[in-house]
């Protein structure tokens, strides 16, 4: 490449940048934003031949983990899924609305406004405290 044919190509850029890029990087950062671009301009020229064959196979991959994913959840559809995931939802609030609950109760018991005279159920209440925490 010729100096002139160079400087031409050089200016057509800088000349880009000063257009676009003015008001949102300072002058002196337009090379921050142009290297990485024209690097990466660079590497999808050199793998444009090979494209179509990379997203081919990102397809054929996507298709394979989404068999496999359904596979794992028993052919559960998309949908069923959801569904169960906003029923467990919606259960893991219920449990957080009980543990809160259990808490105020024995609170309140433990400042002596309540007792329960059942023993039995004091050691579960405590148990299930536990297994909530």
């Amino acid at each position: 490449m010729n100096y002139i044919k160079h400087n031409s190509i050089t200016n057509l850029i800088w000349g880009r940048a000063d257009d676009i890029l003015r008001d949102v990087y300072v002058r002196g950062k337009y090379r921050d934003v142009i290297l990485p671009m024209v690097v990466i301009r660079r590497l999808d020229a050199l793998l444009e031949t090979t494209k179509k064959e990379v997203l081919d196979n990102i397809k054929a991959k996507k298709k394979e983990l989404s068999d496999h994913i359904d596979e794992d959840l028993g052919g559960m559809s998309t949908e069923e899924m959801q569904s169960h995931l906003i029923k467990f939802d919606k259960l893991t609030a219920e449990i957080r609305k009980l543990e809160e609950a259990m808490r105020e109760f024995r609170r309140v018991e433990e400042e002596g406004e309540i007792e329960i005279l059942d023993k039995d159920l004091q050691k579960e209440i405590d148990d299930l405290i536990k297994e909530l925490s």
